[in-house]
């Protein structure tokens, strides 16, 4: 049982694929989520304290404070201040375990303040796992300045071709999420639908309801063709049914990660549904490492011929 743990999570990855994670990561929260984050913080702080009923992770980290404390807007900003140079510094891999696991926390904090008054949404909780995870692991050891000054020091430098036990578990766990995440969405609609999910006109009425509210012209012309409305319905289900090939048997993901990719981008046109996070975190599925080494290779390989 131990050799199948560890190999399933501790079989060597490269650290030049958990760089890219990282950097893919970390941007997609500072850039997407987190720079927008502090109007959402004001408005919020706005809100009366009848409707504040904070989720438990937010009364775990405000817990010295009381079950109920509720954090005042400079509070929010100090910490969303703090967390912002911890992203950036995590973002070019300075001091980056210690910035990792600031980042992580204060984005963590963050959002879970803004989940205490009721509105709740599932792109970001991935998100978080994987800042986390990252924080845990050797995501500095490339692509870093981290990596620059052992180099200047005269340190032994860790190439990007050296792998690590340790470099691999956060991608696999990335990998696994999806297939929760995909898991849960199709258990949700079979559990309140049925196969009556699949039926076609359930799709049309949101592309028409999303296309109107959000004016998304692509989400109503769809809602017009029911025959490939129910088309795209059942590949969809299928596409989430069957995702966890993808992790089992690498060769699949050339398929399922265009498909899933498509997907997600088809549903951010047609229903303004932005699953930015996920849209990013697909990094994980990308043998990174590999195929620069090949594209090197045969670089190399020519030039040797016509030299």
């Amino acid at each position: 049982m131990k050799q199948f743990w560890n190999a399933l999570w501790f079989t060597p990855g490269a650290l030049l694929d958990l760089a890219i994670l990282r950097i893919a990561a970390v941007a997609c929260q500072l850039f997407w989520t987190h720079i927008g984050l502090r109007d959402n913080l004001e408005e919020h702080s706005k809100l009366p304290d009848e409707i504040y009923e904070p989720l438990f992770t937010l009364r775990l980290l405000t817990g010295s404070f009381g079950v109920e404390y509720r954090p005042s807007l400079e509070e929010l900003s100090t910490v969303w201040f703090m967390t912002l140079i911890a992203g950036f510094l995590s973002l070019i891999g300075f001091l980056t375990n210690i910035n990792l696991l600031v980042f992580a926390i204060g984005s963590i904090f963050l959002q879970a303040y803004l989940y205490a008054f009721g509105e709740l949404h599932h792109p970001e909780a991935v998100m978080m796992v994987t800042l986390l995870a990252l924080a845990l692991s050797p995501a500095g050891r490339t692509l870093s300045v981290d990596s620059l000054i052992h180099r200047f020091r005269g340190s032994k430098t860790r190439g990007v071709s050296e792998e690590s036990p340790y470099a691999g578990w956060p991608i696999r766990l990335v990998q696994w999420f999806f297939v929760l995440m995909y898991l849960s969405a199709l258990s949700h609609k079979m559990y309140t639908s049925g196969f009556e999910w699949m039926n076609g006109t359930t799709l049309q009425y949101y592309l028409v309801q999303d296309g109107l509210r959000n004016a998304m012209p692509l989400g109503l012309w769809l809602s017009e063709h029911h025959t490939l409305v129910k088309m795209l319905q059942w590949m969809l289900v299928s596409f989430q049914l069957t995702f966890v090939l993808a992790v089992i048997f690498p060769m699949l993901r050339w398929i399922y990660v265009p498909m899933g990719l498509s997907m997600h981008f088809g549903i951010l046109f047609t229903l303004n549904a932005p699953f930015i996070q996920w849209i990013v975190l697909y990094v994980v599925f990308i043998p990174w490492y590999a195929m620069f080494r090949r594209w090197f290779q045969k670089t190399a390989s020519t030039q040797k011929v016509y030299s």
